[in-house]
């Protein structure tokens, strides 16, 4: 939390982040990642401003420090939102196979 490429973000804070790092540290996720039960995949563009792929590698690493089931799909040349309707089916695709391993079954009625 702090790097970002919109400066109007920082109007939400009452103090700059070296006056209460607090404030901030409560709105990342990184400070909740012990919580995460879910499974969780990372989708993050690799030229993304708003939110640097380092923050993405960051709680990825940290789901995988706790043994969290989690997947990290980079996009190359990609920013926050993927513009490239190739980039777009590929992320879809990804989401698909993502939820379909981790929906829950059914139980057949017998």
């Amino acid at each position: 939390v702090g790097t970002t490429d919109g400066a109007a973000w920082y109007y939400q804070f009452q103090k700059y982040p070296w006056e209460d790092p607090m404030e901030y540290a409560v709105r990342s996720p990184l400070h909740y990642v012990a919580n995460v039960k879910t499974p969780t995949m990372v989708m993050t563009g690799e030229a993304d401003l708003r939110t640097p792929i380092s923050q993405s590698e960051e709680y990825y690493r940290a789901l995988k420090m706790l043994k969290k089931e989690t997947l990290l799909v980079r996009m190359p040349d990609e920013y926050h939102g993927w513009r490239r309707p190739s980039h777009q089916l590929l992320q879809q695709l990804y989401l698909q196979a993502w939820f379909e391993k981790h929906r829950k079954k059914e139980k057949a009625n017998p």
